[in-house]
């Protein structure tokens, strides 16, 4: 059987690495001042810009049905099935609208709320990839896409909460909380929803937690890592470098956050993801 992929752009694979991969991302959107946009067609650097002095958050959506009922249909003459990992339902309508259009396309369409967002997601895509090319069957595939958050570890920071506040990602009591006595909110990942699990005072204490945090694990392997940032570049080598000493043998990425999921954290942010076997 013939499977291709089809993800989201909170996924924040670029150009060159879906071109590799062979697999399709469909964009969300960014609503500024009434006016949407593809997320994928914005340049993060000047986004990045604009959110520090929007005067309104913008808001975002989800793709609409007909958004990937095109490229389902592109590539219903390719494939005999497609896998559509997306991002945690807990954060977006993406995965009703996948839903919607796999039930008026002509080809078997499997559409995963993966609990995951950016480099959980990218890494589970990757993963079936490397998957699909080893020739595992559909159900299989279909199972461990399911169940691939299991094994990813999520912990990251935001200078505001504000944002997760605004966004309807978190609730008010959290945001007034993190915003108290200058402390540092760590956010986990739990189950596909946000959980602030500590507040530490101090940047160096912030990353060190961070670290720690994202290491602690009972007699598994990491695999790789991902840190994610938004203008805090040196933040992320610095974790990088880190764990690239105590990690020598495992590839550890650093990417800029896609605008969908910058909306949200904000214009200052840093996070850790680690993938475990």
């Amino acid at each position: 059987m013939n499977i291709g992929i089809v993800t989201d752009s909170t996924s924040a694979f670029n150009n060159e690495e879906q071109e590799k991969l062979g697999i399709d991302v469909v964009s969300l959107y960014v609503n500024k001042d009434d006016t949407f946009f593809k997320a994928t067609e914005l340049s993060r650097e000047e986004y990045y810009r604009e959110l520090e002095t929007a005067k309104e958050i913008p808001k975002t959506s989800q793709p609409n049905p007909q958004d990937f009922q095109v490229v389902y249909e592109k590539r219903a003459g390719e494939f005999d099935a497609l896998i559509v990992p997306v991002i945690s339902q807990a954060f977006s309508g993406t995965f009703d609208s996948a839903v919607l259009a796999a039930d008026v396309v002509d080809i078997d369409v499997k559409v995963i709320d993966s609990k995951l967002i950016n480099f959980g997601l990218e890494f589970l895509v990757r993963n079936l990839c490397e998957k699909i090319n080893k020739g595992e069957e559909l159900d299989t595939l279909i199972t461990y896409a399911s169940d691939f958050y299991k094994q990813i570890k999520v912990m990251f920071s935001v200078d505001s909460l504000n944002y997760l506040y605004k966004g309807g990602r978190i609730g008010r009591a959290k945001a007034l909380m993190g915003g108290l006595l200058n402390m540092k909110p760590i956010i986990s990942l739990v189950e596909g929803e946000l959980h602030p699990i500590a507040s530490v005072r101090g940047n160096k204490k912030l990353i060190e937690r961070i670290i720690e945090l994202s290491l602690q694990s009972e007699n598994r392997k990491l695999k790789r890592a991902g840190i994610i940032h938004v203008n805090r570049e040196e933040d992320a080598k610095n974790i990088k470098n880190q764990l690239n000493e105590e990690f020598p043998n495992i590839d550890i990425y650093i990417k800029t956050a896609e605008s969908v999921v910058v909306t949200h954290l904000g214009p200052s942010a840093i996070g850790l993801f680690t993938e475990w076997l």
